[in-house]
């Protein structure tokens, strides 16, 4: 590679940081252009919610990120989701900048820093979650601006005569940085601190570091970084909307910023048995890596590296980069031992998989600049790497009509009746509804309430302060713990004075509704009530038909598995289903009631008919359904048959009524 000393402005064209700053100029305006309109899946929901509100989200707060974001929720256009998205889309695009300047300041071949940098930008994770709300984009850019910190570090100590007092700045600057991303992301502890470690290291010939002073102003600066964290407690106080916790309080903030509740240090508490090991996980980051940025890209990522390595000039980065890359991958998954053969898991963690890919895109680049071509041969090669990876993963990437998310709570809070309480459990439920809620300001009659946490003590007084006409029975939800209440006992408490919906699963290991509360569906969610009391079934359908969630999106184009979007449209269409079984449930108890196994077998072939790819127990209990009108319909025996034999072909083969279907099977196609 070029020497890294060699003067960054010798050549025509634009100086290496209007270069970059045009770099990040243009990958920011693919980012709008392919941006969410509104709200996104994951966390999204709360975050844009705790910024528009001045809120406290989950552990650890991630204060700096909504301090950050706040600022553009006061453009004057579009929804609050979108301009949060758009602060994603700056921060992900000055990332991208950085990392131009950077790998341009360490190689003196600009094109070389436009091929890393779009390498970053355009990989498809990093593209989704600059075009979403999400705290990974600001991750990205203090990693980024660390780096460009370390590098500028290794070139000021590289000249003939240090100038102390840069490397003084760059190196205070490097501490600053870190304190800050300590306050956005804690996961940069594992490369920026390596990061500021190296510059320390490579600048230990300064007599300066053996005064105590010195150390102190290094800290303060961290210090600085760090004080984000300060809003947490200023926020709380107020007793936002979007309230996680009680760090108002000292014992509550350490909670808060150590993570005790999702257990310091860890990142799977409640998925231990079904656990990978670190070695596994390690194999899924390989491939997914080949996805993020293609084999070319790995094997001139490997050779930039190599040949880093082998150059006296560029060794210490070379050393450095790969030392953060390994204890990064170690670290994170010694503690995430996600099974990451689940689909939506394999997305969460991805995420996390942002920040080492940052420097194989570095090294991509560096690959590059070692190719022996002049410099517009290398101009033409790296324009076509850059196209070709925004091209590759623009269709994938491209979200600017894509309202699944936003539509799915919108029919969550659309459905339910009037000052309902509304129980609900899974990220893209609450995050999506309590944004609408909260934000957009749908539906301020009806109470949001998560079962998850309930289980924290401190969400008794929020839920007592914000919603004073919900009982709460005790001191939380728990099953066991002495003051604890029940999901029982919650509804017990409070279905008197108002409809209670649930809006995904109970807890696991509480069966307290059983035989007590019956959940009949409503939109994506259920209605609660006493199983001893009578249903007028053809009303329910009524409620349930006009309830059904209508999404604006062609709900035949199936979202990627990883993707929360995904989540949202599978409940789109269990939600049918479960219509469609609850009047089958219905008919087979008022034996076989014709009119509503009529609806019951319509539902099943309405949903067998639009989607995509119909689930195998629609056709199982389209079978049921069918064959149960047979007697007063005989034209559906013939079509319970036709059902059962696709499922019989595509259901699975351990199915206990595997036999007995076969056997209706034969019996209706009068085969002895």
């Amino acid at each position: 590679m070029t020497s890294p000393n060699a003067p960054l402005s010798d050549r025509a064209g634009l100086a290496p940081w209007v270069f970059a700053l045009v770099t990040g100029l243009a990958a920011c305006i693919v980012y709008i252009a392919t941006m969410y309109p509104s709200v996104p899946g994951g966390d999204a929901g709360e975050l844009i919610a705790a910024a528009a509100t001045t809120g406290v989200p989950h552990p650890p707060g991630y204060p700096l990120y909504v301090l950050v974001t706040k600022p553009f929720l006061w453009l004057p256009f579009l929804s609050v989701a979108w301009r949060a998205n758009v602060a994603a889309a700056v921060m992900a695009a000055a990332a991208a900048a950085l990392i131009a300047w950077g790998v341009t300041a360490a190689t003196g071949r600009r094109w070389a820093g436009l091929a890393a940098a779009a390498a970053f930008a355009f990989s498809p994770t990093v593209w989704l979650y600059a075009v979403s709300a999400e705290v990974f984009s600001l991750n990205n850019l203090l990693i980024a601006a660390e780096l460009g910190l370390l590098v500028a570090v290794d070139r000021a100590a590289r000249a003939a005569v240090p100038d102390r007092r840069q490397l003084d700045r760059l190196i205070f600057a490097g501490a600053l940085v870190f304190g800050l991303g300590l306050s956005d992301h804690q996961t940069s502890l594992l490369f920026n601190g390596i990061f500021l470690a190296a510059m320390i290291w490579r600048t230990r010939d300064n007599p300066a570091w053996r005064s105590a002073r010195r150390w102190m102003v290094l800290a303060a600066c961290v210090a600085v970084g760090g004080l984000p964290y300060v809003y947490l407690p200023l926020a709380s106080v107020r007793h936002p909307l979007i309230a996680w916790g009680e760090p108002d309080t000292v014992s509550g903030f350490l909670t808060h910023v150590l993570r005790r509740e999702y257990g310091t240090f860890q990142l799977n508490q409640n998925l231990s048995a079904a656990a990978m090991s670190t070695l596994q996980q390690l194999g899924y980051y390989a491939r997914d890596l080949v996805r993020q940025v293609t084999w070319l890209g790995v094997a001139l990522a490997a050779w930039g590296l190599v040949r880093a390595g082998l150059d006296r000039h560029t060794r210490f980065l070379a050393i450095t980069t790969a030392s953060a890359w390994v204890v990064y991958l170690g670290v994170l998954h010694s503690l995430a031992a996600f099974p990451l053969d689940q689909a939506l898991l394999h997305g969460v963690v991805a995420r996390f998989w942002q920040a080492p890919n940052l420097l194989v895109c570095v090294w991509i680049g560096w690959g590059l600049a070692t190719l022996r071509l002049p410099a517009t041969a290398l101009a033409g090669v790296a324009i076509v790497l850059a196209g070709g990876q925004a091209v590759l993963h623009a269709r994938a990437s491209n979200h600017r009509h894509d309202v699944i998310v936003r539509d799915y709570g919108a029919a969550i809070l659309e459905s339910v009746p009037p000052r309902a309480l509304v129980l609900m459990r899974g990220d893209v439920i609450t995050n999506a509804t309590r944004y609408l809620q909260d934000v957009e300001h749908m539906r301020p009659d009806v109470r949001l309430i998560d079962q998850e946490m309930l289980t924290f003590r401190w969400m008794t007084s929020q839920v007592r302060r914000q919603m004073p006409e919900v009982v709460l029975p005790g001191t939380h939800y728990d099953i066991a713990s002495p003051g604890a209440y029940s999901m029982r006992g919650l509804i017990d408490a409070n279905i008197a004075a108002r409809p209670i919906v649930m809006c995904g699963a109970t807890k696991p290991g509480d069966d307290s509704l059983t035989g007590v509360y019956r959940l009949l569906p409503l939109g994506i969610c259920n209605r609660v009530v006493p199983a001893a009391a009578p249903v007028d079934a053809a009303a329910w359908l009524a409620a349930a038909e006009a309830a059904r969630p209508r999404f604006d999106g062609d709900m035949r184009v199936i979202p990627d598995p990883e993707s929360w979007e995904h989540v949202a449209w599978t409940d789109y269409w269990e939600a049918s289903h479960r219509i469609a079984f609850t009047c089958l449930t219905f008919a087979i108890e008022r034996h076989d009631d014709p009119a509503l196994l009529r609806a019951a077998a319509e539902g099943f072939d309405r949903l067998i008919a639009e989607h995509p790819q119909p689930p195998a127990y629609a056709y199982k209990n389209l079978g049921i359904a069918r064959a149960r009108l047979a007697p007063v319909d005989p034209p559906s025996a013939a079509r319970a048959v036709a059902a059962w034999q696709i499922y019989l072909r595509i259901g699975p083969a351990n199915d206990a009524d595997r036999p007995a279907i076969e056997a209706a099977v034969r019996q209706l196609s009068g085969i002895k």
